[in-house]
């Protein structure tokens, strides 16, 4: 019985070599396709979906899975509504309207569009509505409340304080030339991080369009920080979480991401200014 037992630990360590090798083989493996796919393994999974997302004016979108959450990987194009009536005047107050960056139609490929709030959600703001709001997004997605913006961000902190030369506003920006250079360590336009550069471990690749303010008197547009910041809204009026369900207040939530920045700031933003869109994937 002994000599048995020992003839089978001996064929056991025989075969242990084989089995680390496998396990080895597997890890690397695995790490690999991390690399490849721009996935960072683990817990802070960011992941490149497969399938893209069209709009009604048959734009189509990559999508990211960050987290819970599933976003748009670039900024909306869209002009018209899912019902497909178009971009135009709400009410005899409150108008829905869009800028192309910069005032150049054919940047919109790259940039998107920049949008008022009134045509981010499409409704007029006298009108209750609930927090998620489909507005100019595809079937299927929506334009995100100040809460599902505090999500990513939170998700984006968690991973980033875990890798060096990485913070939020980094991790979130674009690999893009268009960032303005920054002399702060650890921000989208911080030109030392060229060679090993962290922009992007996101997938969200956010882009500098900057934004856009009407001039009330004159009507004029006027484009504002271009390769300095990407401004974005949300669906959440400011006084919302006052009490206010009518959302009557001039001023609504966005988020900011700027080339001198290491955070994503929460903004307050009058919604009369024109940002760009980023849609989230409804639960």
């Amino acid at each position: 019985m002994f000599a048995r037992s020992f003839q089978n630990d001996l064929m056991i360590m025989r075969k242990l070599p084989l089995f680390l090798g496998i396990i080895l083989v597997s890890c690397l493996l695995w790490t690999t396709s991390c690399e490849r796919n721009k996935v960072t393994c683990g817990t802070c999974k960011f992941e490149l979906l497969p399938d893209s997302i069209m709009d009604v004016d048959y734009n189509l979108y990559s999508q990211v899975k960050i987290g819970n959450q599933v976003w748009l990987g670039e900024n909306l194009r869209c002009t018209h509504y899912a019902d497909g009536s178009p971009i135009d005047m709400i009410d005899t107050m409150v108008y829905a309207r869009y800028a192309f960056p910069f005032g150049q139609v054919d940047s919109i490929q790259k940039y998107g569009i920049l949008y008022n709030w009134a045509a981010a959600r499409g409704i007029n703001d006298s009108v209750v509505k609930a927090d998620r709001v489909q507005g100019l997004c595809p079937q299927g997605f929506h334009l995100p409340t100040d809460e599902e913006w505090r999500e990513l961000v939170y998700f984006v902190s968690n991973c980033s304080s875990t890798k060096k030369k990485t913070s939020v506003a980094k991790s979130l920006a674009a690999h893009d030339s268009l960032w303005h250079v920054s002399t702060v360590p650890n921000t989208p336009g911080f030109v030392a991080d060229s060679i090993s550069d962290t922009n992007n471990t996101s997938l969200f690749a956010a882009i500098p369009v900057g934004n856009c303010f009407e001039n009330l008197a004159s009507g004029e547009l006027r484009f504002y920080n271009f390769s300095g910041g990407a401004s974005f809204w949300s669906s959440t009026p400011y006084s919302y979480r006052a009490g206010d369900k009518k959302l009557t207040n001039p001023n609504a939530y966005g988020r900011y991401i700027g080339y001198n920045d290491v955070v994503a700031n929460k903004s307050v933003s009058n919604k009369k200014a024109y940002f760009s869109i980023r849609c989230v994937k409804d639960k």
